[in-house]
């Protein structure tokens, strides 16, 4: 009988039962494998819920449910270097050329994945797509390799939200054995960006960084302090930013005049690094953060929150094969105040694998440690009581970002409320309850956490 009036509490409440998990809300995590672990080339964060990622394998998934799934949307024709995405339905794949051999595609949908098309095709041997970006639903700027060894990088723009491109009519020209990095570029604003180079062999001269300050309608290349690559660069404003190296030193340098001279910085808090691949970053009116990535025996992320000059380690939770290959950041937020990050996993030796993908959440300008110091919740978060069902006394788990008056009461189906067990101001942080319901007859019931901009209701099953 009574687990009879459980299955039906269970079917009227319309919920399954079970406990919520705290969530780890400073630490990145190692959120998924995709399955025959594709090697992930680039990662593109939209929002705290969307972001979209491709593989040298030419697939192509999305999440649009801040990670806990990630979906196929197709696969292009060749393989996929890098990723550019404007929301949940449009974005933009850069192909690495037929069988790596040139005439690489810029593939697009606008039908969140159930189709791509190519919209542009860069004819040459040596043509391939390094980046993408967007400024905005409209302009948008490519570049690819020199199509032709030794000829000029071949950067094209849309004005039209992809539709059509045109190449710029100064092409920055390469070295002889000079070509762009996989995401290696970055824009701070409509105006100013960067982008770097790497040799194409032993003896070859890269390692340069090119910047614009007329959105990419020109660019002057200068040298990085790294002749060998440059593997990622990042700006905080149009003067200051990082560029990371693969392997041969310096790993780390620091530039404040808009990347035309760069400073050595040592102050790593890791030894025997191996190399350092990506970057990312938030930049908001009130703050601004770093990470980069790399690899000692094996994969780490640092992060800064003063514009690169001192750096802390950040704890990884769960096992990380291969090399984070590609890292992207989002601000989000009522004042952009936190971010959501993602990171892509690939062997850089034999790019056949890779496929995991690892998360982050936290407020901007938080740096929490391998150590696991303390960290704000980044949003509001009504978690399932537990035990559920339960009799008499349960516990209730929730978050609160900022500081809050709070209003924690509880109802019968019919509407009617049956007790208030918070009404009163409350500090951010997590919190926990209990109720007793010694006083109630079996049955389903409601509790609603409200504050000022948050409300989120709950159903629970009081079993006796």
């Amino acid at each position: 009988m009574k687990h009879k009036l459980l299955c039906t509490m269970i079917a009227l409440a319309g919920l399954i039962c079970s406990s919520a998990q705290t969530p780890a809300w400073a630490q990145w995590q190692l959120q998924t494998t995709i399955s025959g672990n594709p090697a992930l080339t680039s990662v593109k964060a939209v929002s705290r819920d969307v972001a979209w990622t491709c593989s040298f394998n030419g697939a192509i998934y999305r999440t649009i449910d801040g990670g806990k799934t990630w979906n196929p949307t197709g696969r292009a024709s060749q393989p996929l270097g890098c990723i550019e995405a404007l929301d949940a339905t449009t974005a933009f794949a850069g192909g690495l050329g037929t069988n790596l051999s040139g005439n690489a595609s810029l593939f697009r949908t606008i039908n969140g994945g159930q189709s791509w098309q190519v919209v542009y095709t860069a004819v040459g041997a040596k043509s391939a797509w390094a980046w993408i970006h967007f400024f905005d639903a409209q302009n948008g700027i490519a570049m690819s390799d020199p199509p032709v060894a030794g000829g000029n990088f071949l950067i094209i723009k849309t004005s039209d939200g992809g539709t059509t491109w045109a190449p710029i009519s100064n092409l920055p020209s390469a070295n002889a054995t000079e070509f762009g990095i996989l995401n290696c570029f970055d824009f701070y604003n409509k105006l100013n960006g960067w982008f770097g180079t790497a040799p194409s062999g032993p003896g070859g001269s890269g390692g340069r960084v090119f910047r614009t300050t007329d959105a990419g309608n020109t660019w002057t290349g200068f040298a990085s302090g790294n002749t060998a690559a440059v593997s990622s660069v990042r700006f905080i404003s149009p003067l200051i930013g990082i560029r990371v190296a693969f392997s041969t030193p310096p790993l780390l340098t620091r530039s404040v005049d808009g990347g035309q001279t760069w400073t050595t910085l040592n102050n790593l808090p890791i030894s025997n690094i191996q190399w350092l691949t990506t970057t990312t970053g938030v930049n908001t009116i009130n703050s601004n953060q770093l990470w980069i990535s790399g690899d000692t025996n094996a994969p780490f992320i640092l992060s800064s929150v003063d514009g690169g000059i001192t750096w802390q380690q950040q704890a990884i939770v769960g096992t990380v094969i291969n090399s984070i290959y590609h890292l992207s950041a989002v601000s989000f937020g009522a004042m952009s105040d936190s971010v959501q990050a993602w990171g892509v996993t690939l062997n850089q030796e034999t790019y056949a694998s890779g496929g995991q993908i690892l998360t982050y959440r936290n407020r901007i300008g938080i740096v929490t440690s391998v150590k696991g110091q303390a960290s704000l919740p980044v949003e509001y978060d009504l978690s399932q009581n537990y035990p559920n069902p339960f009799n008499p006394s349960t516990s209730i788990r929730y978050a609160l970002p900022i500081a809050q008056f709070v209003t924690l009461k509880f109802f019968n189906l019919a509407g009617q409320e049956v007790a208030t067990l918070v009404r009163q101001q409350q500090t951010a942080g997590e919190h926990t309850i209990s109720w007793n319901a010694k006083n109630l007859p079996s049955g389903v019931y409601m509790y609603r956490l409200k504050t000022g901009e948050f409300s989120e209701t709950k159903k629970m099953i009081l079993m006796r």
